[in-house]
């Protein structure tokens, strides 16, 4: 964007989020799943909110806190211009990106063989039937 001081692309329509964020710095999201497939891959996060997000979440899980913002894998981000883009700053280059980092590994640690992803869906559902049950 050119008005922007910051680097910003903006995807073409249909592009797979799965495509671009292995190649992106930063991801800036909306209470979206795409938080956590960057905390998976050890990219910094940064959580923007609005009402309507605000509004969907809390029908969505009856929380205001999103997720990845309540496990420390993200950053909630500011509404305030100036301050987001210090946050911003301070995540690319100062301290806060490596602590998001090391914290996103361990909230959501790499697959070390094949089939622990499976293992680890397959325990969630049962610990999650037994709390609906």
């Amino acid at each position: 964007m050119q008005w922007s001081p910051v680097n910003v692309e903006l995807t073409p329509p249909g592009m797979k989020t799965s495509h671009i964020v292995p190649g992106a710095s930063l991801v800036a999201e909306w209470n979206s799943s795409i938080a956590i497939e960057a905390a998976h891959q050890q990219i910094p996060v940064i959580s923007l909110a609005n009402p309507f997000a605000e509004r969907r979440l809390v029908s969505t899980s009856g929380s205001r806190v999103w997720e990845p913002c309540r496990l420390r894998a993200s950053i909630k981000g500011s509404d305030e211009p100036s301050k987001l883009a210090r946050q911003i700053e301070d995540i690319l280059f100062g301290k806060t990106g490596t602590a998001l980092a090391k914290r996103q590994a361990k909230v959501y640690p790499k697959v070390l063989q094949r089939g622990d992803a499976v293992r680890k869906m397959f325990e969630y559902l049962q610990k999650f039937m037994r709390v609906s049950a």
